[in-house]
């Protein structure tokens, strides 16, 4: 008995031995403090290695979004850097029409500069364009400013000046400040092929100088013939008494018949131009090129002392590519018009008035898309006969399609609210339970 009493006191104390041994064993190591419990379980008790760890996959909803955010952003760089790059031409185009000539001697082959240059007596002519309209014209200035012997220190002509453009006649005493002087050039085009249309217009310009020959002698003649033709006309004035009224004004006629004879008021020695161009159109790209006349006598069969200008205008590129996206955008619109009510009537259901609004709307915004093109001419461009007008059918046909689609179809709806309710109802109920199941 004291022989088992010893066994089972041994085996007691062997066991609780072994129990601090487990417990000493669960114990966690140092190097794995601070890893998580579930880490070492599932790596039955070692520590995870971190290239072998993976990221979850994505989610198809995270994928969606990702996406969604790398378009929206590309589309928003791509936006902003098409935006940055037009501006920058645009005003780069702006900066060198406005500040540097479009046209001079010096970057021409049809003029000898050195010739021009070296003449005594030469009229610089800046030729200034601001504004453009198809219907009015070119908006055309011109500044004179005497070079070489012809000018004075307060830049006047030391002799007088004529020069003509079109059917403008303009005189310049010497002393005489030289006024600038402005008019229309009249263009000529096409506009129905707009935003593609173009315009041209032609401007000739001459000029003399000097003073003309016999003017005092002719002066004093005309003075001589007005005071005789008064001296003859005085008895005959006494003699009808009460026709001295009369008598006055006949008077008073050759008097400004005198003046209205007076001779030129320049002589006719050619006046050597030199021409400069220099402006901008809103809208419009605008081309200038010069000619001087022709002359059988002077060297080269040039005459430097006439000009004819040609103007060129063509819409800037800027315009018409907003042009064209204004027609790209409402034939979209009306083709995703025609797609809505083709779905509408292909689903056999009835359309909804909200959607019959929006179609409806398309009928005032087209023409206010229309209207958003600078520049665009009335009704009745090829853009019209190819965009705008089909656009307007279209719509026009849809909306009427769908309206009349809610209208006979008014009882769709309810019995579509009637199936849906039944159907609801059906899905509610609990189901039987199959024989062979109630059997098991």
């Amino acid at each position: 008995m004291s022989h088992f009493r010893a066994n089972s006191s041994s085996s007691t104390a062997s066991k609780a031995s072994s129990s601090r041994t487990v417990v000493s064993d669960l114990t966690p190591s140092p190097a794995f403090k601070d890893i998580p419990i579930t880490a070492i379980d599932k790596g039955k008790g070692k520590a995870p290695n971190s290239a072998a760890v993976k990221k979850a996959p994505l989610t198809p909803k995270k994928r969606k979004t990702l996406i969604l955010w790398v378009l929206f952003l590309t589309f928003g760089l791509v936006i902003f850097a098409t935006i940055a790059v037009v501006g920058v031409i645009y005003w780069r185009q702006d900066q060198k029409t406005k500040w540097s000539p479009i046209w001079s001697p010096q970057t021409s082959t049809s003029y000898n500069v050195t010739e021009l240059q070296s003449a005594a007596s030469l009229l610089a002519i800046g030729v200034g364009f601001s504004a453009f309209d198809i219907s009015k014209g070119l908006k055309v200035d011109l500044a004179f400013s005497p070079k070489n012997t012809l000018t004075t220190p307060g830049n006047t002509p030391t002799q007088p000046i004529c020069i003509s453009h079109g059917e403008t006649q303009l005189e310049f005493d010497a002393q005489e400040e030289m006024s600038p002087d402005n008019f229309q050039v009249v263009m000529t085009g096409d506009s129905s092929w707009f935003p593609f249309d173009h315009y041209s217009g032609e401007l000739f310009i001459s000029a003399h100088f000097g003073v003309p020959p016999n003017t005092t002698a002719a002066n004093s003649t005309v003075a001589a013939v007005s005071n005789s033709t008064s001296a003859a006309a005085a008895p005959s004035l006494k003699a009808r008494g009460d026709d001295d009224e009369d008598g006055d004004a006949e008077g008073d006629d050759d008097a400004e018949g005198g003046e209205k004879d007076e001779g030129p008021k320049c002589a006719d020695t050619p006046l050597f131009i030199s021409p400069a161009i220099v402006g901008s159109a809103s809208g419009f790209t605008i081309w200038a090129d010069v000619t001087p006349g022709y002359d059988e006598t002077s060297p080269g069969n040039k005459d430097y002392s006439t000009a004819m200008i040609r103007f060129t205008a063509r819409r800037t590129k800027v315009h018409v590519g907003f042009s064209i996206l204004m027609f790209i955008i409402m034939w979209l619109m009306s083709l995703i018009v025609l797609l809505i009510a083709f779905v509408v009537h292909k689903s056999g259901k009835r359309a909804e008035l909200g959607l019959c609004g929006v179609a409806s709307s398309l009928l005032y915004s087209l023409p206010r898309i229309r209207e958003t093109q600078p520049g665009i001419p009335k009704m009745g461009i090829i853009g019209d006969m190819v965009g705008y007008l089909w656009n307007m059918l279209i719509v026009a046909i849809c909306v009427v399609s769908l309206l009349l689609n809610y209208i006979l179809r008014r009882g769709q709806k309810r019995w579509d609210q009637r199936v849906e309710k039944n159907t609801d109802a059906e899905a509610s109920k609990p189901k039987e339970m199959d024989a062979s199941v109630m059997m098991l």
